[in-house]
């Protein structure tokens, strides 16, 4: 009897000692199925978050790199690792202050790229390129034209993409991964106001359709090119293509020539095959400025003294 009872009290001991280490392991194998689970779900599930909030809290390519310098100045980027990333990405990076950018309405690029592995800057002469467009026209490729709608002149916008080989801003045929860096600039000059001489040989006044100008007398003997608007951005270099705003007047008849003032859409001066009197009134202007050039005849169209008001709003290195 004594020995029956102390067999039952030990195995039923031994019982007892199974269930603890059965209980942990049966908890380890919960934990381990959960975490099982959770990496073939989309992360944010079981937070109830879409996969875009999870993305954002998480990071993306788009946070590995720092851009520095003003919006419309030459862009300084670091990365603190080569980017891999599958189509495109992109975010504003500086918000704008001037006029929103609405469908049909003229929008002025200055798009800076940069090889998305180092860093190592892409654009010609290390120099932003500049281009204008209709905003919604389909002039630009569809993320930058959806991108640019409803942001302010003097944005800066961030784009990450994986490229074909012959497809960069640059043409280097080995880039994978390019970011471009691009500001929405102003569409007409934005510089600070500069007093005008008295001696001035025309007056400019600005109205609904463009600059108005006017004036007295026989034309001056040789060119003359005064500010109106003095501004702080890049600098003109000889052979530039400069993305400018303007009209030209005939000094004798008061016609107005040619003018981008009617559509609002500025267009680009060659320097390279510009007259020569314009090209010598815009290398070393800065962008942001007006000028108004009188233009004499040997060194503008040949037939009479022309009256150019420009204004300089992007200016990038010639094709040549």
């Amino acid at each position: 009897m004594t020995g029956h009872g102390t067999r039952r009290a030990t195995r039923a001991r031994r019982r007892g000692g199974w269930s603890l280490p059965l209980a942990v392991a049966l908890v380890v194998l919960l934990v381990a199925a959960a975490a099982a689970v959770g990496l073939w779900m989309r992360p944010g599930d079981l937070l109830g978050q879409s996969s875009e909030q999870s993305a954002a809290q998480s990071g993306s390519v788009l946070d590995r790199v720092t851009v520095s310098g003003r919006p419309g100045a030459t862009p300084v980027l670091t990365l603190t690792a080569p980017l891999e990333v599958s189509g495109e990405k992109y975010r504003e990076i500086a918000t704008g202050t001037g006029r929103t950018i609405t469908e049909g309405a003229p929008v002025v690029l200055a798009i800076t790229a940069f090889d998305g592995a180092d860093g190592t800057i892409l654009s010609p002469d290390a120099r932003p390129r500049t281009t204008a467009g209709l905003a919604g026209s389909g002039e630009f490729d569809e993320v930058l034209d959806r991108a640019v709608l409803g942001r302010k002149e003097g944005a800066r916008l961030l784009f990450v993409r994986s490229i074909a080989p012959t497809d960069t801003e640059s043409g280097a045929g080995d880039v994978q991964v390019e970011v471009d860096v691009v500001d929405i600039l102003p569409s007409v000059a934005d510089g600070e106001e500069v007093e005008v001489p008295a001696d001035a040989p025309v007056t400019v006044t600005l109205g609904d359709d463009g600059p108005m100008v006017s004036h007295e007398g026989d034309a001056p003997d040789g060119e003359t090119t005064h500010l109106l608007l003095r501004g702080s951005g890049s600098q003109v270099r000889s052979g530039d293509r400069v993305l400018a705003q303007f009209s030209v007047t005939g000094w004798s008849d008061g016609e107005v020539r040619e003018s981008t003032w009617g559509t609002g859409l500025p267009r680009v001066i060659d320097l390279s095959t510009a007259m020569p009197g314009l090209v010598e009134a815009l290398v070393d202007q800065r962008v942001g400025s007006r000028l108004v050039v009188t233009i004499p005849p040997e060194l503008a169209t040949g037939d009479d003294t022309l009256v150019a008001v420009v204004d300089v709003l992007g200016t990038s290195p010639g094709t040549s």
